[in-house]
């Protein structure tokens, strides 16, 4: 038996599903009873699930006002796993790779499809303050407040060179 073309009210609902979940994700994490009493409410007018799923907003729920009517794609993704502030992002020439520098002194390097984190660079001895790919994209240059500057080989994560020489923390890094 051939498989048939998916309906398109079917995907379009899993679609719009797939956004609230991505939007509305911290809040059904911590509280998932939520979904009806703000996750709906705030979806945009649009929204397939909010259609379908309208009557079952909370009872005491009678008007929303200023409310989207599409949903926004501004986010696809949050990255967790630093301990303390991230203070620079950059992202690799071909868009495949993030690197993210913290204040738990270390960069981390992310896969930007997916949003895991595949290597810790650690060795700086100071809060991390910027980071910067080469054009290549196999360098990465870290800045510190420890008055170093740091190049890393992206593919192994190991340092290849340190440039030092500030009296002063390195707060900024370009190629």
């Amino acid at each position: 038996q051939a498989q048939s073309d998916p309906n398109p009210e079917l995907v379009e609902f899993l679609a719009d599903a797939e956004c609230l979940i991505h939007k509305r994700r911290l809040i059904l994490e911590r509280a998932p009873t939520q979904i009806y009493a703000s996750a709906l409410v705030f979806s945009p007018v649009t929204s397939e699930i909010r259609k379908h799923q309208w009557r079952h907003k909370a009872p005491f729920i009678s008007a929303v006002r200023d409310v989207r009517h599409h949903w926004e794609p501004e986010l696809r993704q949050i990255l967790q796993g630093h301990e303390m502030v991230v203070r620079s992002v950059a992202f690799s020439p071909d868009g495949t790779v993030l690197a993210s520098a913290s204040d738990d002194i270390t960069v981390r390097l992310w896969d930007a499809e997916t949003g895991k984190c595949w290597q810790t660079l650690e060795g700086q001895k100071g809060f991390v303050f910027s980071v910067a790919f080469s054009p290549d994209g196999r360098l990465l240059a870290s800045a510190s407040t420890d008055a170093t500057i740091r190049l890393w080989d992206v593919k192994i994560g190991k340092c290849w060179q340190i440039l030092q020489g500030h009296e002063f923390y390195a707060d900024s890094v370009a190629f």
